[in-house]
């Protein structure tokens, strides 16, 4: 009987690594949208793609958080978490938004290495 009060719950980790695979694949495509001046918007309607479902993704943790009654860390950690990997695809659509709105064919190669650092990062 207690074991059913106790929930798994590995659906934090799962939805977690839903996420930071959106999140790699999104800095991904948005390292690569530097170096391709002709399909900006193909990257930018991806990457906001990707974005959308994060979100999505960010909201059934928010949703398991507030059903779970045990979770396997700390509430407050999980949520963090979820907001600021939320936050790194967020910034990522955002800056490709930006590059498909201006078009610069020429980026600075700091442009690109800042790409290369986020990519590592995630």
């Amino acid at each position: 009987m207690f074991k059913s009060l106790v929930p798994k719950n590995e659906i934090f980790y799962e939805l977690f690594d839903q996420i930071s695979s959106n999140m790699v694949e999104g800095v991904q495509s948005l390292v690569k949208m530097l170096d391709d001046c002709e399909h900006y918007n193909e990257y930018a309607v991806s990457l906001k793609s990707l974005e959308h479902q994060t979100d999505l993704l960010v909201h059934s943790v928010m949703s398991h958080l507030h059903k779970t009654f045990v979770t396997p860390i700390d509430r407050e950690d999980i949520h963090q978490l979820a907001v600021r990997l939320d936050d790194i695809l967020d910034l990522a659509e955002a800056a490709s938004s930006r590059i498909d709105l201006y078009r610069p064919c020429n980026v600075p190669r700091e442009a690109k290495e800042l790409s290369l650092v986020l990519l590592e990062s995630v």
